[in-house]
């Protein structure tokens, strides 16, 4: 296997191949694309749906089930996502485990068949009698026992809930400092820009408002021009090439921020200093203003056409022109030439004579607004006028500056493309987003400090309000209470608004708790500004901002650097330090689902020797417990590990629903590849045997990333960026509470960083997550839940064109509408071109039995492109039929959500673990019994996937690609 599987256009071709090579050699032909080889192959898939614990126990069920009727033998691959993944890697696991030395895959996975169908029990000794030997495997008891494998010791002061809430509060402790030394740094910049301000503002400082010579343009002007002729050049350069076709170079945003947004920002701030500080006795007239911004605002567009229209029409004067014309009086193909560019050239000189009465029209209003935001700078008190003319004049100029444009567009009217008009419209856009961002930055630095001081006496109400809705929207945005698409209460609608007012609440409360600390810091007489004045816990707004203005102007520089410093230098250095991924959410579920489901492999073995848990007798951890992927691949069912890599922050429009790709995690390969909207491939795919194994510490064990960390990012449903269900501000307010449960994982695309374990400098990837800017170019990407993109795990199975799909849905659907299957359909249509077709009717209970449906699973046809046979979807839903065991009908009829039940609840005790895997096995038994009838207790050890279609003669939907299939 190759190790640079990162070609785009065959990296998962690739792949496909390796697994079947492993899976069915006998199919893997060179002279066959890996499509065909996989039809050939007739690969079975196996799907276990995410869903937490109530998942993995009812898909334990299942697995007793098959190998109790000796099923298991019979799939190439085990496809799991989140809950579904935690049953997945113990079954894996255990095969894995259990093996002899010399002995095949097909015995060693007879041989757990026995043994959890309770036929065979190896783990008790030799000669031990029946009733002094344990029923069921060791590990099915393990299991029971760490069904609440969260915090396995109950009660608040138990030894496993203190260590939860301990990592929790040190993880957040750790990543706060992190933000709050950013933010600390971030917002000393107002204070800087703001002291520079009263430099360049004052009359005295260096003279910068002086008229030069006679003239009378004060130096601030000509000092704002400069940025602006940058931004205009960068401007003229962008649609030019755009023009060409160089979309890539000319539009991307970057050089949009760099060298358009920047510049023109710099050029308002230095220009609404240059209102404030010109002076009244040398002002200008309206009449004034209007032609030098007319003629200012002609200048620039007369270059620009200038160049636009290129050398070869504009250099040659008329005479030049008709002297063209003379020379070729007697060569009528000379002549008609030089008409023709006669001819061009005059229409170039009609189009921009016609452009010309509307620049300046354009002009000459921008002339208006600039002469009329004059005189409200002229106006401005003395104490505090410099900080309101930074605060409010920049955007306000940044935005006549867009105004002015926006104007000159509508007035030239169908002389520019629609696609200018559109790069306009979005550079309008961002320097919108520019003139709101510096607006709340500065007006934060101006008005928090007061309005906490004349609000003193509602402080303590004030913060604790905002506290309990910040924690509020932090708990219910990880509940299923909110954001469900389908119709809901009074009750949950009431949640769901709370979840959206929540971000912006904490936000507004965070950036104002910040800055008020900040000033306190700078700008109090007590501490390190003893110019300042004290200023009143109470009273009229206006004297407490009158003081604080005060106060403002008299912070000390040197101050405010040694702060920014200090932030910047803590930012930094804990950035660099803390691991985003041990220092999170990630670590503490990883090493709880690994001694649970991992470490239930280990009792009761026997073979090769005795394997024993040897757990740390403080912590209750074993090491041992877990094992590298990449060793499971020498075994079937092959195991696929679904997990959604978060894009929400990338350029592609068909990601703004999906918000996610996905991710696949194997023994042989870790990657993804995908289809953008311009048709092409992104993606790749490394070995997982070398995939994020280097951590970073002097000890790198082989094998690359290790089970335990796949089946907890698989199942990271809990974190800031969440596919299709994820909120710009919600992830926020779970980055700032260190609510990740996911993992940012190397880019498989990127020559390094995918042998890395976690970013090397943590504090960028925790602004990313916080500001949304996730894309597959990074260099680490935001890996979560499978279920964000994709919850059942059929996704990856019709990639490999398994033609016998079993899905066994767990999800939390408990009004049957079957989203996430629905999910499934629409993603395998749209990236495969797979259409799947099924009847739900038989699933749904009717009317008045909300828990007894008329079957557990229906049959549905994969239809395949490029004339493949048709596949089979056996899709198998979690449901009642009323001939449950008496135990599982009773705990039933108490707990009237069974067996839907919210995935929040990650605290099974007995009762409830018994009932899921009771109901699991009875579906199991269920399904599988009928269909699969001529099969059971065969002798064969290698079930071939013609047998199981052969089992299927009464239960194929009527589709006659099916239909003609049974006959073949």
């Amino acid at each position: 296997m190759d190790t640079n599987m990162d070609t785009p256009g065959d990296a998962f071709s690739r792949v496909l191949r390796d697994e079947i090579a492993q899976l069915r050699p006998q199919a893997n032909d060179p002279q066959q694309s890996a499509e065909a080889c996989a039809d050939r192959a007739q690969l079975v898939g196996l799907a276990f749906s995410g869903g937490g614990i109530r998942s993995a126990t009812f898909c334990l069920g299942v697995i007793q089930a098959l190998a109790r009727l000796r099923l298991l033998r019979a799939f190439d691959y085990l496809s799991t996502v989140s809950g579904g993944g935690y049953i997945g890697a113990w079954l894996s696991t255990l095969i894995f485990r259990s093996r002899k030395p010399g002995q095949s895959v097909a015995d060693a996975l007879a041989a757990v068949e026995l043994e959890l169908s309770g036929e065979s029990r190896p783990w008790c000794a030799a000669g031990t009698i029946a009733s002094d030997c344990p029923p069921e495997h060791p590990s099915l008891r393990f299991l029971r026992r760490y069904s609440n494998y969260l915090t396995p010791r109950l009660g608040l002061f138990s030894g496993d809930s203190l260590a939860a809430i301990s990592t929790y509060l040190r993880n957040l402790l750790l990543n706060q400092l992190v933000l709050v030394a950013f933010f600390g740094a971030l917002l000393t910049l107002p204070y800087v820009l703001l002291n520079w301000s009263r430099w360049l503002a004052n009359p005295l400082g260096f003279a910068l408002a002086t008229p030069l010579a006679d003239t009378g343009v004060p130096v601030l002007f000509g000092m704002a021009i400069g940025p602006l002729l940058v931004a205009i050049g960068a401007c003229a350069m962008s649609l030019m090439r755009f023009n060409k076709g160089d979309r890539f170079n000319s539009t991307g945003p970057g050089f949009i921020i760099g060298l358009i947004v920047v510049p023109s920002l710099v050029s308002a701030w230095l220009f609404a200093l240059a209102l404030r500080a010109h002076a009244p006795a040398a002002d200008y007239s309206l009449q004034d203003w209007v032609t030098w911004t007319m003629l200012g605002y002609l200048a620039p567009w007369l270059v620009v056409f200038w160049i636009k229209s290129g050398a070869s029409n504009f250099t040659l004067t008329v005479l030049g022109k008709l002297w063209a014309l003379w020379a070729a009086r007697n060569d009528p193909a000379r002549l008609r030439e030089a008409l023709d560019e006669l001819v061009e050239w005059g229409a170039g000189l009609a189009r921009f004579a016609w452009q010309l009465p509307w620049t300046l029209l354009a002009g000459a209003l921008g002339g208006v607004l600039f002469y009329c935001l004059r005189r409200g700078a002229a106006d401005l008190p003395e104490v505090g006028g410099v900080a309101y003319a930074t605060t409010f004049g920049t955007p306000l100029v940044l935005l006549s500056f867009s105004t002015v444009v926006t104007l000159h567009i509508g007035m030239m009217k169908r002389l520019y493309t629609d696609q200018n008009r559109e790069w306009w419209a979005r550079l309008g856009g961002f320097i919108l987003l520019a003139a709101l961002a510096w607006l709340g930055l500065f007006a934060v630095t101006l008005y928090a400090a007061p309005l906490v001081k004349w609000l003193a006496g509602l402080a303590l109400a004030g913060g604790l309000a905002w506290a309990a809705t910040s924690i509020g929207g932090v708990l219910l945005g990880k509940s299923s209470l909110t954001g469900s698409r389908s119709k809901s209460g009074n009750g949950k609608a009431l949640l769901n608004q709370v979840v959206v007012a929540a971000p912006y609440v904490f936000i507004v409360g965070l950036a104002i708790g910040l800055s008020s600390v900040l000033n306190a810091v700078l700008a109090s007489p007590a501490r390190l500004c003893d110019a300042c004045v004290p200023i009143a816990a109470a009273g009229p707004f206006g004297p407490i901002l009158h003081a604080s203005l005060l106060n403002l102007g008299r912070v000390d520089m040197g101050n405010v650097l040694w702060v920014g410093g200090v932030c910047a230098a803590v930012f930094g250095l804990l950035g660099w330090r803390i691991d985003i991924n041990l220092f999170s959410l990630n670590g503490f579920y990883r090493n709880r689902l690994t001694r649970c489901y991992l470490g239930a492999t280990r009792v009761g073995q026997t073979l090769p020797t005795r394997i024993v848990r040897k757990p740390h007798p403080f912590t209750g951890f074993d090491p041992g417990d877990d094992l590298p992927l990449s060793v499971l691949g020498n075994q079937r069912p092959f195991p696929i590990v679904n997990a959604a890599m978060n894009l929400n922050g990338g350029e592609d429009l068909a990601w703004q629903t999906r918000r996610a790709a996905a991710f696949a995690f194997t023994p042989f390969h870790t990657g993804f590849e995908f289809w953008d909207s311009e048709g092409d491939r992104i993606g790749a795919y490394r070995l997982t045997e070398e995939y994020a194994a280097n951590q970073f510490s002097f000890f790198n064990p082989p094998g690359g990333i290790l089970l335990g960390n796949v089946v907890a990012t698989s199942g990271a449903a809990a974190n800031p960026n969440m596919g299709y269900h994820t909120s710009a501000a919600l992830s926020a307010l779970l980055s700032v509470f260190n609510v990740r449960l996911g993992r940012w994982c190397g880019n498989p695309r990127h020559p390094k960083a995918w042998r890395k374990a976690s970013p090397r400098f943590g504090g960028l990837a925790l602004l990313k997550e916080v500001f949304g800017m996730l894309d597959s170019r990074a260099s680490f990407l935001n890996v979560s839940d499978g279920g964000h993109f994709e919850n059942l795990g059929i996704y990856e199975l019709v990639r490999r064109r398994c033609h016998v799909v079993v899905a066994v849905d767990a999800g939390c659907d408990p009004d049957y509408q079957f989203e996430d299957l629905a999910n499934a359909i629409r993603k395998c249509s749209a990236d495969f071109g797979v259409g799947i077709e099924i009847d739900l009717a038989a699933l749904r209970p009717p009317k008045g039995k909300r828990k007894q449906c008329p079957a557990h699973f229906a049959v549905g046809c994969i239809r395949y492109p490029n004339g493949a046979q048709p596949g089979i979807l056996i899709y198998i839903k979690a449901s009642q039929s009323g001939d449950e065991s008496s135990d599982v009908r009773e705990y039933a009829d108490c707990h009237r959500s069974f067996p839907h039940e919210s995935t929040s609840d990650q605290f099974f005790d007995e009762n409830q673990f018994e009932s899921y895997r009771k109901l699991g096995r009875h579906v199991g038994l269920k399904v599988f019994a009928p269909l699969f009838s001529p099969l059971i207790n065969t002798s064969a050890h290698d079930m071939t996937p013609e047998q199981i279609r052969d089992a299927l003669p009464e239960r194929l939907p009527d589709h006659p690609d099916l239909q003609a299939r049974q006959r073949m």
